[in-house]
């Protein structure tokens, strides 16, 4: 069973597609998003990590993890092309 932050971090990525820990944190007060992310995987949804860099008020560098949910049709658009990527170098017997 999902707690309530594991719902409304469900919801925002349904909704946005996307989240990242300081969104989580604003938005929902959930400071264990990777956690979160976990469990909602463990229930089959398919979220994937994107690295992303950005520069702090301090003028560094930083670098953060953006949760993406793909849909069943990315997911499958995906795995199409990691398979073609993949057998590309096997003759095709048709």
């Amino acid at each position: 069973m999902k707690t309530n932050k594991s719902r409304q971090v469900l919801e925002h990525l349904e909704k946005n597609k996307s989240i990242t820990t300081w969104e989580a944190i604003k938005l929902y007060g959930a400071t264990r998003l990777s956690a979160i992310i976990f469990n909602l995987r463990e229930e089959g949804y398919h979220i994937e990590n994107e690295w992303q860099e950005e520069i702090d008020r301090n003028g560094n560098k930083t670098r953060f993890v953006k949760y993406i949910l793909l849909t069943d049709r990315e997911l499958q658009d995906r795995t199409k092309a990691m398979l073609d990527r993949n057998m590309s170098h096997i003759p095709r017997i048709d």
